[in-house]
């Protein structure tokens, strides 16, 4: 077999500031484990993923310059179907690794297009469900200035309301922290009552809210669901455990009893890294690679065959079975329910899985057709990368 060049473009993140040395890392040592160890790999940083003008120029070096037959993105959706042209013209073959905050609103992908997903709007949308109460439908609704810029808001609030739940006060933490004013959602659960509180954050602004919730002594008085990335390990293990009940649900937790997650950890651990869910999608990337160079084999564009096997590949990664859906070309995989506990040692937080969704596939399903009927703005950064 020839040896295969390949690209990646990688964004900054002032959230999560090792999100790119993690995915390389994971990238490098997927390729290596699964048999692609030579490789050669050429990287491009695109910033924040926000400049479409960047993020293409970036992407055409690779593709026309340096003629790499496969290219690894980390962008969102948005961002990823803007490739498009580039890619099919050029016959190579894009992988995009999705962090998953917004709703994929052109679900029939290019033919050379496809996604690995860390499905955080899918996660919000299945958290949503779980939120509805029985017999109070009301609940709360808290994100900040950011957040709200993504998909993952109008996901939670639609699984809610699938659920027979309904909105009853919205919480935002502004742009400047220093003026949120906590005493509001006091006010409102005081007044509403409601069954649950859902919480759309990722780092920082999600580190503030459960401080202010749990001063508010919140907890006591309602139940709290989460977003996927306020349940992400490494940043939970540097978090204080301020109280219980924390739920939501997740993509992968380093606790999966899996021999491929084991595999992840250890290898990952002998590289003098802890694994962590970034480079769990570089890893995954490296599989991906390995797996489309066997169905290919020597030829130098990607066959019309090839691709077709491609849309039906399966393959079992340290979070479960990943499974294509033929529309998108999203790799669906499990998700996983999990509640926030303290860990024994040094009372910060950590993870319990509590179950395995059931019905990924359905929920993926729905998740697609439901999409926004009105026009929305949305900021154009890549989920995460600010």
């Amino acid at each position: 077999m020839h040896e295969i060049k390949i690209g990646v473009l990688l964004c900054r993140s002032t959230l999560y500031p090792t999100i790119s040395a993690d995915i390389f890392t994971g990238i490098k040592a997927g390729l290596k484990q699964f048999g692609l160890g030579n490789a050669k790999v050429i990287m491009e940083n695109v910033g924040f993923g926000g400049v479409e003008d960047e993020v293409y120029a970036k992407a055409e070096k690779l593709v026309l310059q340096e003629e790499v037959q496969l290219l690894i993105a980390f962008l969102d959706h948005f961002a990823a179907v803007k490739l498009d042209s580039l890619v099919n013209n050029s016959g190579c073959l894009l992988l995009v690794l999705d962090p998953g905050g917004n709703v994929p609103v052109e679900s029939q992908a290019a033919a050379n297009r496809f996604t690995l997903s860390l499905q955080a709007a899918l996660g919000s949308r299945i958290s949503g469900k779980m939120a509805a109460g029985n017999n109070n439908p009301k609940s709360i609704f808290a994100t900040s200035f950011y957040e709200g810029g993504y998909l993952g808001c109008y996901a939670f609030v639609r699984g809610l309301e699938k659920s027979g739940g309904s909105v009853c006060y919205n919480d935002v933490i502004p742009f400047r922290f220093e003026n949120y004013n906590p005493q509001l959602i006091r006010q409102a659960i005081e007044q509403q009552q409601p069954f649950s509180v859902l919480a759309q954050f990722s780092a920082e602004a999600g580190g503030i809210f459960l401080k202010e919730f749990a001063a508010l002594e919140a907890h006591q008085k309602t139940r709290l669901f989460v977003s996927p990335f306020l349940l992400e390990e490494s940043w939970l293990a540097t978090q204080p455990f301020l109280f219980e009940n924390i739920e939501g649900c997740t993509v992968w937790s380093e606790e999966l009893d899996l021999p491929e997650n084991k595999l992840f950890l250890e290898t990952m651990q002998q590289a003098g890294k802890k694994g962590n869910i970034f480079s769990l999608l570089g890893w995954e990337a490296g599989q991906f690679c390995s797996r489309v160079t066997e169905i290919n084999g020597d030829a130098g564009n990607w066959q019309p065959e090839a691709l077709e096997k491609l849309s039906r590949l399966t393959f079992n990664s340290p979070r479960g079975p990943l499974t294509p859906h033929p529309e998108s070309h999203y790799f669906i995989s499990p998700m996983y329910r999990a509640k926030v506990v303290a860990a024994s040692q040094t009372n910060t937080c950590k993870l319990e899985v509590l179950g395995e969704v059931e019905n990924i596939g359905q929920e993926w399903q729905e998740f697609l057709a439901d999409l926004p009927e009105s026009t929305f703005s949305r900021w154009t950064n890549t989920y995460l990368c600010l």
